[in-house]
Parts: structure tokens; sequence; C-alpha cells
């Protein structure tokens, strides 16, 4: 089944960190409940899909990605009974449901790690990557202190062993790099497979792929990554051929082009992403990022150029077997607000929403949420300041909880607007993100592109059955006047047209549609 089979064509994911979306209880935390409350609002929104952050058991040392059974809700978040009462009322709205796919790891508290641990021979003590003694020089393994002598191979933080998908090209000097298809690694993918075919009985729509491309050990290739992806889903897809498989690889040409993923989202790894909307000169919290002069920044230095040749030749690789996915930020990312005015705001989500990709909004990003500076929980580091409490109201906790604020799990923002302010403002950027989700929808993944202009401005055509919109952006604050004889003007922000002539002051945006 092809991607425009599954309905994906004129997908927007809406991207909800559940311990930070609403709590419903009371006790400080989000959870799945608080989610199910909020979906008049997220359908408000115009997206269509939610993919959900990890709401399984896990000792959270990195914020739910140290699962410690995948068949549970944590009980922070709730119950299973909860999870299949969001999921069917996400279905009433037609909203998809996405649940995030962790399988390159588990938490060292996993059950399968235990056992793993042990000197005695057991059905889990190969599941994950175990090399001989403790004294192996490696930098990515990790001596045992446990029964067990060796070391095993972490993915990131020490406390999450890397599950055994094998080694593309085993070094035959280290006997503990097994190919990836040696049938001692059966045992574990069957396990996964069941698994997912468990989340899937539960009436889920698809899966975001945790670090999809790094499962298979020293990659050169990538035939391994391909081979392993072509077969769990395909597995998945005997019984559930609907299930679409969102990776996080920022690399669709070998994902959606080559492993049997549906969808790929651009990560902070595409340096022509972070040079659109991300880099940024005096951003020391940026982390992954080369600092500069970003293409949406009212210096108007940036360079919007590579990205648009990016993505196109992109769009060429992936026809007809995918689509990527253009957000304006994750859990892993600071705030896309940062160092951007309202404004600012407003034109970058004109592009996501209008460009030729499938759009991700970040929960929050729609209301101008500011990213929170000095903050640290669960292992997420400077990340933490990007998943603060949704604010909601101007009540207590900004409407996210009625706990006392001692208990929340994060502090939450004060500084930028609530829902409940940009619902009240008329010109508010939630407003606009409304207007621009609603035209989303008349030029789906599936229509044509044509740039007009690649600089300051930006101007590109999308090609519909329905006729050819026009796209005009301007992120350079500066006076415009621009012949626009491109049909009826749908939405004009900080511009006039009148007569055939746009003219603005500042940064600008403007539809058309002839």
């Amino acid at each position: 089944m092809k991607s425009y089979e599954k309905n994906l064509d004129d997908l927007i994911f809406y991207d909800i960190y559940p311990t930070s979306f609403y709590d419903s209880n009371g006790d400080g935390v989000g959870d799945l409940n608080g989610i199910r409350e909020k979906l008049d609002y997220v359908a408000s929104l115009g997206v269509n899909a939610v993919w959900i952050n990890p709401f399984y058991k896990s000792v959270f040392n990195d914020g739910g990605y140290d699962i410690c059974d995948y068949y549970s809700v944590d009980p922070r978040f709730g119950t299973m009974e909860d999870f299949e009462n969001l999921v069917a009322e996400c279905g009433k709205r037609g909203i998809k449901v996405y649940i995030d796919l962790v399988i390159g790891h588990t938490s060292d508290e996993h059950p399968w790690f235990i056992d793993s641990c042990k000197k005695e021979r057991n059905e889990h003590s190969d599941w994950y990557i175990w090399t001989p003694d403790l004294i192996t020089r490696d930098e990515l393994c990790v001596a045992n202190p446990k029964e067990r002598d060796g070391c095993y191979r972490i993915n990131y933080y020490f406390k999450q062993p890397a599950l055994n998908f094998g080694f593309e090209d085993p070094d035959k000097d280290k006997p503990w790099q097994w190919h990836y298809t040696d049938p001692r690694l059966k045992p574990l993918r069957d396990e996964i497979v069941k698994m997912m075919k468990f989340w899937c009985s539960k009436g889920i729509d698809g899966f975001r792929c945790d670090m999809a491309l790094f499962m298979v050990k020293g990659s050169k290739t990538h035939d391994g990554t391909v081979w392993l992806w072509n077969t769990l889903i395909g597995e998945v897809h005997k019984e559930y051929p609907h299930i679409a498989f969102l990776a996080e690889g920022g690399i669709p040409s070998l994902s959606v082009g080559r492993c049997g993923f549906d969808l790929d989202y651009l990560t902070h790894d595409v340096q022509s992403y972070n040079a659109l909307i991300r880099n940024e000169r005096g951003m020391n919290i940026a982390r992954y990022f080369e600092l500069g002069d970003n293409y949406f920044s009212e210096n108007g230095k940036g360079n919007v150029a590579n990205f648009v040749d990016y993505t196109m030749n992109l769009d060429k690789e992936i026809a007809n077997r995918g689509a990527y996915v253009f957000g304006t930020g994750n859990h892993d990312l600071t705030r896309v607000s940062e160092g951007k005015s309202e404004e600012m705001m407003k034109l970058i989500f004109a592009f996501v929403l209008t460009w030729k990709s499938v759009p991700l909004i970040y929960y929050g990003d729609e209301i101008y949420m500011k990213y929170m500076r000095g903050i640290h929980k669960d292992g997420g580091t400077v990340r933490t300041g990007s998943r603060t409490p949704m604010q909601w109201s101007e009540a207590k906790n900004r409407g996210f909880s009625v706990a006392d604020k001692n208990l929340l799990y994060l502090p939450v923002n004060e500084d930028g607007e609530s829902v409940e302010k940009q619902e009240k403002r008329g010109n508010s950027l939630l407003h606009v993100v409304r207007k621009l989700t609603e035209l989303h929808k008349k030029m789906p993944y599936s229509a044509g592109v044509k740039v007009i202009e690649d600089g300051y401005p930006l101007i590109y055509e999308r090609h519909t059955d329905s006729g050819i919109y026009t796209v005009f952006i301007q992120p350079a604050k500066a006076r415009t006047e621009r012949v626009v004889d491109y049909g009826e003007t749908l939405i004009a922000e900080n511009c006039t047209v009148t007569n055939g002539k746009l003219t603005s002051e500042g940064v600008c945006f403007a539809i058309f549609h002839r």
C-alpha cells in the first residue's frame, strides 16, 4: 500500500509531549486524559494527526525514551483504558494517532536487560550487544557492574543499553559483533513485531520511529538498515497494512526511498533546514547549529535557495514512495520562536504550511510559546526548555494544572501569551495558523510546486486541480513594493494589496489564487 493510499497526502501533524500538555487530575504532570480533554482545541487547529511522545512505563532518565515495559502505560500518564479512550476520541474527530516506537535501546531497568546481565544463559542473553570481557576498548561500551562479565553497548546515555540488531560489517576480530541476518537475532525481532502489533490492535494509525537509521551498528552502505526495516515493517503490514511509519532519520531518500518508511522528518542534521529557521547569531543555546543568519531573519542575509533545492530534489527521489515532514520543531530542539517576533513566526508558519511537504507543528508553537532557559529535567539537558507546560489560560499555572507550583513537572513559562489570550486577539499567530491549515488542505503534498524567486522575497506556486496558489514571503525588514498579478488575495499579513500592487513596511506574506 503506497503512502497516498493511506490518506497521508493532506496530513498535518501536531506533536504532543504528554507530560507537559494538560494535567487532568491535579498531580502536576500532564496525562493521557489531559490530551483527550483538549482534543477539541487540537482539532480546531486544523491538524489531522497527533504524534504523542512516549507514555510507556519508564524511569525517565531520558524523558521517557528509556522504556521499562513496552506493553504498559506509565502510571503518571494513566491507564491502558485511558489510552484506548484517547484513540477512540481522536477517531471521532478524524485525527490519526502516531505513537513513539523506541526500539534502539531500553532502560537498564527493563526486565530484558536485567535478565541479560545475569551470568547464566537465558532467553534475553543475546538481546543486547555484549563484549566478552570488561577491558574492551570501545567508547560506546559500558562495563557491567553485575553478574555477567563483559561490557554492553549503549545509545546516548549509559542507562540506555542498545538492543542487538547486529552489525552491517562485523569485525572478524570482535566475535561479539554479529551480522544483522544472524539467526540468533531473530527472537528479538519477533518480539518487536509482536509489540508493534499489540499497539496496532489498540487502533493507532502509525509509529514515529526513534533513531530509525541507527539500529544496525557499523552501517556504511545502510544495507543492514534497509533489510531490518523492510523486515519489521513487512511483518506488521501482513496484518495491519494501513499502519504508516514515520522515521526519525533526516535522510528521506534512504528511509522512504529504501527502508519502507512512509514518512521521514527533517532533523537538525539537515543543515539547509537549520539555515532556514534555526541558525541565529547570539543563540548560545543553539546546540546543534552553526550560528549565523537564518533565512527568517529580519536582516535579509540568510539563504533559502539551498533548502529549496534540497527539498525539491528530495521530492523527486522519493516520488510515489512517500513524503518528507517539515516541522516547526520537536521535543529535541530549542523553540523556533527563539530570537523571532510573532510577525516572523507568521511567515515561518506560512512557509511550513504551504511548501510541498507534510507539515508538523510542535505543541505551543502555534501560540508563540517561548524557550525557557536554565532548567533541566529527566535527562532533557538544553532540550528541557522546549518542554515546558502548555499555556492554556491566565488561571493558576496558566491553566496547565491546579496543582501547587512545587508539584509541577516543569515550571510554567510566564513569558508569552496563553491560548486564551491568543483566542481573544483577532490577528494573533493562533488565528493565522488556523487560516493557513485550511489553505494547506487545498494544496496537499501531491500538488506541484514551481519557484519563481528564491531570495528576498521568496515566491512560489502550488499547482492544484482547483488552480494555482501563489505564496509571497518577505522576511527582510524593509519597504516592499511589488506587482503581484497572481489573482485573488486570500490572505495578506502585514501588507496591503491594492490594484495588483503589494506594499509593506516590514516583514510580510501573502497568498493568492487564480
